[in-house]
């Protein structure tokens, strides 16, 4: 890890480095063409950032609204241990409607797999997610 990490500083170091030559070269011989160049990857760097938060933005809501408050409503039933990470127990789609849309719960060793205990599992995911079952499936693991 440490290897990439001083891989990684050295390229931006060195692009960066390199770039700043080249752009005050560019200003010296061709300062129109350079300016164009550097408007337009600033452009692009603005929609990529944007588009990285809006991302971001959009899965933190999906966990804040969905994924814990479903996974404190599953830790009960299935004897999860305090602090249990939704990432190791529950995968929830961003679009639960879209047709073919499977939650995958997995299940604790210990648990008993009794047709009660599924059914009660699938009516909490069901109140949580709110898409009709036909459009959604539960895959308990």
């Amino acid at each position: 890890m440490a290897a990439s990490a001083r891989w990684q500083r050295v390229t931006h170091r060195t692009g960066a480095t390199a770039l700043v030559l080249a752009e005050a070269y560019g200003q010296l011989t061709h300062p129109f063409l350079i300016d164009s160049l550097t408007a337009t990857a600033m452009a692009g760097g603005a929609v990529y950032v944007g588009n990285r938060a809006h991302r971001r933005w959009t899965h933190r809501q999906h966990r804040r609204r969905l994924v814990q408050p479903l996974m404190k409503s599953l830790s009960g039933p299935l004897q999860l241990p305090i602090g249990a990470s939704a990432d190791t127990w529950l995968v929830v789609p961003r679009n639960p409607a879209r047709q073919g849309a499977i939650a995958r719960v997995n299940l604790p060793d210990h648990w008993a797999d009794e047709e009660y205990q599924q059914l009660a599992i699938a009516r909490l995911v069901d109140r949580w997610i709110k898409v009709p079952m036909e459009a959604f499936r539960i895959h308990l693991t």
